[in-house]
């Protein structure tokens, strides 16, 4: 009996063991919680799952165990189980290989490691943390080669160019998006964005053809995932926008003076009388200066904006299917008064999944308003200062002045408030993909998408007057709607085997596109108007009274390709790409409709040598990689620009009486060809201690050649338009280095990213060695930039200077070869041109290269910091070895222009301040000192601080009693802080065009943006 007791308890314990119970959750570093992760006790087949929520409960059999701990994506980690431990809250660390293992490439996917292209990968999870109005601001800075530049204006179009300027033309990079070539990035919500991967070599892009010679962007938007329970993510954030610098323009007192001193100049160089002073500085003339107002038109016609963004995604999946729904809207007040724009965006997305057979619908929409600005940036810096905003006794009720010599120009809030010009855009895409699974290594893929845009903008203003010689006597409206269409569908084969160590991949197919457009514009004068708020517009006399004119236009282009790629990889080491790609575009003639775009490229991984074994424990990644391939453009043509069209509106006289023709003055051109890019990369991929240290590195070299472009020898006199014709080539080329650094001590985990490309552009023909080719017109003085042999794309040539005359005798001693003067009207401070070419003359043979618009150098700086549930992250941008030609600073620096100058006038050269090197202020200017110069060429570098972001993730145990998985709360800055000597509002600037870079003529301020927001996820 005694025996028996003492056998009961000494089984206690083990009664004791199965009664033992832990709990706790998964969650991932970002603090997400993880559904369906596995918890196995080691050694036996107990075990469970983790439930949408990231929590587990289990019964253990044993108060010792080892938990093993796993999820797709991630390192499996061992987790020791205690008799006093019952919860575990563990965090499961990415696993980085096998994440960036696969990349969406053209037509399909590869392995990362098995690249040997130039392709660069953007995740949407560090690029989002902008306050991004366009997924181009994402991509800005995040990679080499990649130049972003994303315009101020609510609704701007981002411009983008991958490794440099590569035609007179369109230089935009072909956007596919989720496998669908075309659309308008600008279109999508950020928040919808999973991953960019950017094909930047001929062999990436080649498969792509004729598309492709700008380079390309993929896009892939985010998805559910199989076996994942409902999910809900819910991203919002509010914030405010101010501009970020002001032009430094005189107040009214600066004004009365600068200009008081100028005509005292002038009027001591003989030029002038004090009988021409205007009233308002003659004495007597009863002209009081504190009578009048003393306004601020930058402090009057910019505000702080209001952004907002509310984004909702439902996700998830069973074991055949998955779902991704999402909505957003996003809604962005203008820096500019009177301006902004809002977006709604709809998302649905699935894969389901049938035996063999695998169907992916994809359907989005979009919606988006914008409210343009009608102020002319530039005539707003320098409207008067006296000029009031608002004046009663005025018909319109805005200030303008014509007294005592003083006119005033248009009243830049009466402007924007009563001109208005509004758009709206609405976006549908549908796309549906096929595929079927013959075996294990044959499948056959069909997409095929279509969409369809409508655009109306709507410009209008009633009879006003905003000053004594801008008025409209009649109403006016300008409406233009258009509309169009794309249709893309493709149809591939796809084989992939493997045989010992030899791994083969083949791919063929066919690919279809058709694109519609038509438009309708329609002008109208004082006729009677219904405006978008209804009613008759009352300064409209009749409905039969005003002026119409219309017209309108339609246009197709289709295209037609064939393509193959093969992959060949030996053992894991030795890699080969052989792409080619035919096309056929109706953009040409019958001589030239179809062209072919091949590349190839190799790699190989010496880190998986035998040899290399012993050098793996610092260096366990380092591959070399090189390409060749030509790719093809076609974009730079319109739909027709090889045929010689007719045009109506022509008009003759026969019997007396005018008859309505048509005519062309147009030359046609069946020879068209397509520009084509010979691309050259040679490239290393290394990581350093298990990928702690990880860079990669390109030297590039892009030949575009054949470019199309007007005939720039056609004689006015022939009386038609230059024929389009191939004629030009230009040259890119430069490196490309990219470098990361990430690790943690304990808690603390860090990373660190870095990019840099240089750019070496040069313009290499032009049909012969004195092509030149100039920009557009800059400030009424004709073009600054020219495209020239040997030099850069639209570089500048203008008159060059040396500062200013601080004496007489320095005039006196600047004397040509026969001892002449070579400025005889200059006076002290005046400015001191140089004489290029030596004869003694200032004219337009000493205009001279005075510099580029194009960077030589960009760069991009990222630090990740994080600490339990504290993340914080700057990101630094920016750009060195261009110019700015600074047109706001041309015109607002010559007192006789009739309108306000820029403050720094106050230090202007005199003999009280003789070492300014600010011309002296004059109404006469004999020396030609305020005409366009290198005065006002301006460095164009930058360091920007382009985003900090300081984020709190709640702990999974107070998230369990608010029902959540995450929750993360967050601030945001953007364009906090920027080093730069440009003094303009932004050096970053959209080009007009290829021809005419890096002008800032009255651009739309830059702006700062403060947020804060939530991320939740349950």
């Amino acid at each position: 009996m005694i025996a028996l007791i003492a056998i009961l308890f000494s089984a206690l314990p083990l009664w004791a063991q199965t009664t033992h119970s832990i709990q706790g959750t998964i969650s991932d570093e970002s603090g997400i919680s993880v559904p369906g992760a596995s918890i196995q006790v080691k050694g036996t087949t107990q075990g469970t799952v983790t439930d949408m929520n990231g929590h587990f409960q289990l019964n253990l059999n044993s108060e010792t165990a080892t938990l093993l701990v796993s999820f797709i994506g991630y390192l499996s980690q061992e987790v020791t189980v205690t008799p006093q431990q019952t919860r575990f809250d563990i965090t499961l660390k990415t696993d980085i290989q096998q994440l960036e293992e696969v990349v969406v490439i053209g037509y399909g996917t590869q392995k990362k490691s098995d690249l040997s292209s130039a392709v660069s990968t953007v995740k949407a999870e560090e690029a989002n943390k902008l306050a991004a109005a366009s997924p181009a601001q994402m991509l800005q800075g995040r990679t080499s080669g990649v130049s972003v530049i994303s315009g101020s204006a609510p609704g701007a179009a981002p411009y983008i160019k991958i490794r440099g300027l590569s035609s007179f033309g369109d230089v935009q990079p072909l956007y596919v998006i989720d496998g669908i070539p075309g659309g308008d990035i600008s279109m999508l919500s950020p928040d919808d964005i999973a991953s960019f991967e950017i094909l930047k070599d001929g062999a990436a892009a080649a498969i792509y053809g004729s598309l492709a010679a700008n380079g390309v962007v993929l896009i892939t938007t985010k998805s559910g995932k199989n076996n994942q329970p409902t999910r809900v993510d819910v991203n919002l954030y509010a914030g405010i926008q101010e501009a970020a610098a002001h032009f430094p323009m005189a107040n009214a007192q600066e004004w009365y003076n600068i200009l008081e001193q100028s005509y005292n100049n002038s009027i001591a160089d003989g030029a002038l009388t004090e009988a021409n002073k205007p009233l308002y500085l003659q004495a007597g003339s009863g002209f009081d200066l504190s009578n009048y107002a003393d306004t601020d038109w930058q402090q009057e016609t910019l505000r702080q904006g209001r952004i907002q963004n509310y984004s909702v995604g439902i996700s998830g999946g069973s074991e055949n299917s998955n779902y991704n729904l999402s909505m957003n809207y996003f809604d962005q007040e203008g820096v500019v008064i009177n301006t902004g724009s809002k977006r709604y965006n709809f998302r649905y997305k699935s894969s389901f999944e049938k035996g063999n057979l695998k169907v992916s619908p994809n359907i989005f929409y979009s919606h988006q308003t914008t409210a343009h600005n009608t102020i002319r940036m530039a005539y707003m810096l320098r409207s008067l200062p006296v000029v009031s905003v608002y004046d009663d006794s005025k018909e319109s009720g805005y200030g303008y002045l014509n007294e005592f010599g003083i006119r005033s120009g248009a009243n830049p809030v009466g402007q924007s408030d009563i001109i208005r010009n509004n758009s709206t855009r609405d976006q549908l895409q549908a796309n549906l993909g096929l595929q079927y699974k013959l075996s294990d290594s044959f499948r056959l893929i069909g997409n095929a998408g279509y969409g369809k845009s409508f655009y109306k903008n709507r410009y209008f203003f009633p009879k006003y007057t905003l000053a004594s010689d801008t008025r409209r006597e009649d109403p006016y409206l300008s409406e233009t709607r258009s509309e169009w269409s794309e249709l893309n569908y493709d149809f591939t084969a796809n084989y992939n085997t493997e045989l010992g160590k030899h791994s083969i991949g083949a791919m063929a197919g066919i690919v279809g596109y058709r694109y519609d457009y038509r438009n309708l514009d329609m002008n109208v004068v004082g006729g009677a108007i219904f405006p978008d708020f209804g009613g008759l517009e009352p300064s409209f006399n009749s409905m039969q009274a005003g002026d119409f004119l219309g017209a309108g236009g339609m246009q197709t282009v289709t295209r037609f390709s064939v393509m193959s790629r093969i992959n060949y990889n030996y053992d894991d080491k030795y890699l080969l790409q052989a792409t080619v790609r035919t096309d056929g575009s109706s953009k040409f003639g019958a001589n030239n409709r179809w062209g072919t775009f091949p590349s190839v490229s190799g790699a190989w991984k010496i880190s998986n040598e035998d040899f290399f074994e012993g050098a793996k424990e610092v260096v366990n990644e380092l591959k070399f990689r090189g390409s060749y391939g030509i790719l093809g453009r076609e974009t730079t043509l319109g739909a027709y620009s090889r045929q010689a069209l007719v045009q109506s509106g022509y008009w003759y006289v026969w019997n007396n009486t005018p008859i309505g023709g048509i005519g062309s003055f147009e030359m046609a051109n069946a020879d068209l060809a397509w520009e084509e890019a010979e691309t050259i990369n040679i490239g290393v991929d290394a990581g350093f201690f298990e990928d702690k240290l990880f860079g990669t590195f390109n030297y590039y070299q892009n030949n575009s050649q054949a470019l199309l472009m007007q005939e720039p020898n056609t004689p006015m006199s022939a009386g038609v338009s230059p024929p389009i014709v191939n004629l030009g080539t230009i040259s890119n080329q430069g490196i490309e280095i990219e470098l990361g650094y990430r690790g943690e001590a304990g808690d603390f985990q860090y990373s660190f990213t870095g990019n840099m490309t240089t750019i070496d552009n040069k313009v290499v023909e032009l049909g012969s060695e004195e092509g030149v080719l100039p920009g557009g017109d800059i400030a009424y003085t004709g073009a600054q930039t020219f495209s020239k042999v040997g030099a850069p794309v639209s570089q500048f040539y203008m008159f060059k200077t040396n500062g200013v005359f601080q004496s007489q005798s320095a005039i006196d001693n600047y004397v040509g070869p026969e001892g002449d003067l070579i400025q005889p009207n200059a006076k002290p401070g005046d400015v001191i041109y140089v004489d290029v070419n030596g004869d003694g003359i200032i004219d337009s043979n000493d205009i001279t290269d005075v510099g580029s618009p194009l960077p030589t150098l960009e760069y991009g700086l990222n630090a990740s910091l994080s600490y339990k549930g504290l993340d914080l992250s700057l990101f630094f941008q920016g750009v060195y070895g261009n110019k700015i030609l600074n047109v706001n600073a041309y015109e607002s620096e010559a007192p006789n222009s009739g309108y306000n100058i820029a403050s720094k006038l106050l230090d202007a050269w005199t003999p009280e301040n003789p070492t300014s090197t600010i011309p002296r202020n004059v109404q006469v200017d004999n020396n030609n000192n305020y005409m366009m110069s290198d005065r006002f060429l301006e460095d164009g570098a930058y360091l920007r601080l382009k985003n900090i972001q300081l984020g709190y993730t709640l702990p999974s145990t107070v998230l369990e009693k608010v029902h959540f998985s995450k929750m993360r709360f967050y601030v945001n800055a953007d364009n906090l802080w920027t080093l730069t000597n440009y003094q303009g509002f932004n050096p970053e600037l959209v080009p007009a065009n290829a021809l005419t870079q890096g002008i800032d003529y009255g651009s739309y301020p830059m702006y700062q943006t403060i947020t804060a927001g939530i991320q939740a996820t349950f």
